[in-house]
C-alpha cells in the first residue's frame, strides 16, 4: 500500500515538473534536457571554479568531492551559483522555491582516492542524501558537466511504498558530550 506521505510527494513533484518540458524516469525522477546556451554558461562557470579549486591545491575539497566556496574561490563560485539560478529560471522552478540550498559541483577523479577507499561513508556506496537535513519538499537537481559521464554516474533505487515521513528525518551520526 502506498503510504498518504509518498502520495502527497508525487502529487507535489508532479505540480512542480509541469512547469518544464521533462521526460518522467518515475513517479518521483525526470529528465530535462537543459537549453544549450544556458548548460554552456553553466559548464564554463563549473570549469571556472574547478580551475580556481586545483590552482590552490583544493584546499577547498571535501572527503568526498564537493568542491565548496573558500575566500580563494568565492568569486568563481559565486559566478558558478549565478549560472545555475539561470538554469532554475530557464526551467521555470524559480516561482516554486520558498529556499536554496546552494548547489555543490562534485570533483571526482578517475580511481577512487586511497584515504576515501575504507570510508564507510564515501558516496562511491549506495545512499540516500535524503538524511543530510533537507526538508521532505525538497528538490534535487543533479547535473553531469564535464568527465566520463557514461561511468560516473547516479544511481537511482525506488522507495518502498509504505514510507512514512520520518524516514527523511535529520541523522544525528554524532553527537558530543559537553
Amino acid at each position: 500500500m502506498t503510504s498518504d506521505f509518498i502520495k502527497a510527494r508525487e502529487k507535489i513533484f508532479s505540480k512542480i515538473t509541469k512547469n518544464f518540458k521533462n521526460d518522467k524516469i518515475s513517479t518521483l525522477v525526470v529528465c530535462h534536457k537543459i537549453n544549450k546556451y544556458i548548460f554552456n554558461n553553466l559548464y564554463k562557470s563549473a570549469n571556472l571554479f574547478f580551475k580556481k579549486s586545483k590552482e590552490y591545491n583544493f584546499v577547498n575539497r571535501t572527503p568526498n568531492g564537493k568542491l565548496v566556496p573558500k575566500k580563494e574561490t568565492a568569486k568563481e563560485y559565486n559566478y558558478f551559483i549565478k549560472s545555475y539560478y539561470e538554469l532554475i529560471k530557464s526551467m521555470n522552478l524559480h516561482q516554486h522555491v520558498k529556499m536554496y540550498i546552494f548547489p555543490v559541483l562534485r570533483f571526482k577523479e578517475k580511481n577512487l582516492d586511497k584515504l576515501n577507499k575504507t570510508r564507510s561513508t564515501r558516496s562511491e556506496l549506495p545512499h540516500s542524501d535524503a538524511w543530510a537535513g533537507w526538508g521532505s519538499n525538497s528538490v534535487l537537481i543533479i547535473i553531469p558537466v564535464s568527465g566520463d559521464t557514461k561511468n560516473n554516474r547516479v544511481v537511482f533505487f525506488d522507495l518502498p511504498r509504505n514510507l512514512k515521513k520520518n524516514w527523511l528525518s535529520k541523522k544525528n551520526f554524532l553527537i558530543l558530550k559537553n
